[in-house]
């Protein structure tokens, strides 16, 4: 027995192959897609920020 009250053996094993492993490399890169994604708009608005082309960085372009 455990804390859980359940036998330990009983309690559900990860399986680190196939369909499971496949899906945690593809939502791991996502993660990984997304902060780059993140990072690559702040350094934009940054050097929209820095340099004065007359822009509102927070504005989408087509307004302009």
């Amino acid at each position: 027995m455990s804390i859980l009250g359940k036998d330990v053996e009983r309690l559900l094993q990860l399986r680190s192959d196939g369909m499971r492993a496949a899906i945690s490399v593809l939502l791991a890169s996502r993660r990984r897609l997304e902060q780059q994604d993140t990072a690559n708009c702040n350094a934009l608005n940054a050097l929209v920020r820095t340099i004065d082309l007359g822009l509102d960085a927070r504005k989408p372009l087509s307004q302009h």
